[in-house]
């Protein structure tokens, strides 16, 4: 083998770690390092707040125009949809690998891999495009802006630089003190964006009006959807917090309670914001806000003053910067759950320090943003490059979620615990929003983003060739420990005894719930994520029952379709 012939590469080779390894620390999996509002803001921080406002509302306003608040409210609300396979997933698995372990559950390893590969591909890119946007368009463009200034194209590189070293030291300062600061400025900057808003509206005087509400501001319908579309994923991002489950307590209460709270508040202010800015700037002039580059600045100067509009600059930087610390946060999460179980990632990817920090796997992805992020700005300049990372982001961060959404009746069916409208009309739902997400991304044609889909379509086909290099040993492990799941309370069915699947697993867990180590008892349950159409379901008279209920006969054509469905997926 090459390993023999070349020691060296042992360096890069997966190998699992067969007992416990998390990312609990110091402090034991017993109470965890983190609190809700550490979750609340990790989600909050992926979500960009000033950022988004910034940026994407934008390209919602390219299509919706003076329908903005219209579009964006209805998107609001949709984007529930979304959030439903989040917040399913969150109340039963708590794993660092996030939708690695959602997919996983539901379709198998391979997919489940498949699934955090693009969640980490998306984060990388996010980076990419915020550092990118950051010191290319957004500053040179506030610079002018604010006092007329402007300066050399390159200077996008020096400020780049700048921007990583201070990403760096906030990561290798640790994930507990990074999400201190990003709870309290995140406190300021959501207060700061209401007060923007409120103070627009209320300045605008007479231009405030209903006609903001009104879909025919748009050129037709089908452009009134597609910014409906573009407004869903100002959100984006509130899903970052499921990737820290190993270090907070009750994982499967507060992730899904910090999903719902994130989305909420940040989809309600950026509701109000689309309002103020669409009245502030005129409902009938909405194509030179779309085509202005710091609106939100623009109209903060003119209803406030400089002083305000310079804060609203700061907090466009601190939150550009936090959603960056926040994807870091999530790629090396997802690394670690991989190179735990010897999975594509070697080894020392999962080597944790002793405060329980993965710094290597910091190090590798701060390196691998900063040459994503420099190379592209070099090759396409900073704009185009911008443009490319974010189009790399959205299609990969679709897909992930489709695969997800996919995942979720299987999972829920096979615990018994199926629902019709949550776990299969709501996620069908939300995949039909994501194909069109996929479709109006590349959609009107750009030759800048052409490389995008081929880029996102070549990450997603390797990985999933490299789920075959890896061991079947050790993809069993990965499963293993997600198969572990302890209750909080006796509202699960349990496990008379230990099976051939599971046991001798002993310590191998990544659950901080209530278990530091994994022991099959009474009070445990094995949630037996992939689903089987062999001798043994056939004849387990727990589901033979069900099925000549009253209640499983209503779905046995849902059932049907999505036993034929998940053999199509293996």
């Amino acid at each position: 083998m090459l390993v023999e012939r070349y020691p060296w590469l042992r360096f890069f080779q997966p190998r699992p770690y067969e007992g416990e390894i998390s990312l609990s620390g110091e402090h034991g999996s017993a109470k965890g390092k983190l609190k809700l509002l550490h979750l609340v803001f990790q989600s909050i921080s992926g979500i960009s707040p000033a950022g988004s406002a910034a940026a994407t509302l934008t390209a919602a306003a390219y299509y919706a125009k003076g329908a903005l608040p219209f579009a964006q409210l209805l998107s609001f609300i949709a984007g529930y949809l979304l959030v439903n396979s989040t917040w399913w997933f969150s109340r039963e698995i708590a794993t660092s690998g996030g939708f690695l372990g959602f997919a996983a559950a539901g379709i198998g390893p391979r997919w489940g891999i498949v699934a955090g590969s693009l969640y980490i591909m998306q984060n990388l890119c996010t980076i990419g495009y915020s550092s990118l946007f950051l010191a290319g368009p957004l500053f040179s463009g506030v610079i002018e802006s604010l006092t007329g200034v402007t300066y050399p194209s390159k200077v996008w590189v020096a400020i780049l630089i700048g921007f990583y070293i201070l990403i760096a030291v906030m990561v290798f300062s640790g994930i507990k003190l990074s999400l201190d600061v990003a709870a309290y400025t995140g406190i300021v900057e959501l207060i700061l964006l209401f007060v923007i808003a409120v103070v627009i509206a209320a300045r605008a005087g007479d231009l405030n009006t209903g006609q903001a509400f009104n879909p025919d501001n748009a050129k037709n319908r089908p452009d009134f959807a597609i910014g409906a579309l573009l407004s869903l994923f100002t959100v984006a991002g509130y899903s970052s917090s499921v990737n820290l489950a190993e270090e907070v307590s009750n994982p499967r209460k507060k992730i899904p309670l910090a999903v719902v709270i994130a989305y909420t508040t940040c989809g309600s202010i950026f509701v109000l914001t689309a309002y103020a800015y669409t009245v502030g700037w005129g409902y009938k002039h909405m194509d030179s806000f779309a085509n202005s580059l710091v609106p939100g600045i623009i109209l903060t100067r003119k209803y406030a003053d400089d002083f305000l509009a310079w804060v609203y600059f700061i907090f466009i930087f601190q939150s550009t910067f936090f959603i960056c610390v926040a994807s870091i946060l999530v790629c090396v999460r997802i690394a670690f759950a991989m190179a735990r179980d010897g999975v594509i990632f070697p080894w020392w990817i999962a080597k944790l320090s002793k405060s329980g920090e993965p710094q290597y796997a910091n190090a590798l992805m701060l390196a691998v943003c900063f040459i994503i992020s420099l190379v592209t700005g070099l090759i396409m300049g900073s704009d185009d490059g911008y443009n490319f990372l974010a189009v790399c982001a959205s299609l990969s961060i679709f897909s992930a979620h489709i695969l997800a959404n996919i995942s979720l009746p299987f999972y829920f069916w096979k615990i018994k615990k199926f629902r019709v409208v949550f776990h299969a009309i709501a996620p069908i739902l939300a995949n039909v929003m994501l194909l069109f997400g996929i479709f109006f991304t590349m959609y009107p044609y750009d030759p800048q983003t052409l490389g995008a889909p081929i880029w996102t379509g070549v990450w997603l086909i390797a990985t999933f060739l490299l789920t075959y290099a890896s061991p079947k040993k050790n993809l069993d492990l990965y499963m293993k420990r997600l198969n572990i799941r302890s209750y909080d309370d006796n509202r699960g069915r349990t496990n008379e005894g230990p099976n051939d699947d599971t046991e001798g697993l002993g310590q191998a867990t990544n659950d901080t719930s209530s278990q530091p180590v994994a022991r099959l008892d009474k009070e445990e349950i094995e949630i037996a994520p992939q689903l089987s159409l062999g001798e043994k379901d056939k004849n387990d008279p727990g589901l033979r029952d069900w099925m000549l209920s009253s209640y499983g006969r209503q779905k046995s054509s849902i059932v049907c379709v999505l036993h034929l469905l998940h053999g199509f997926l293996e």
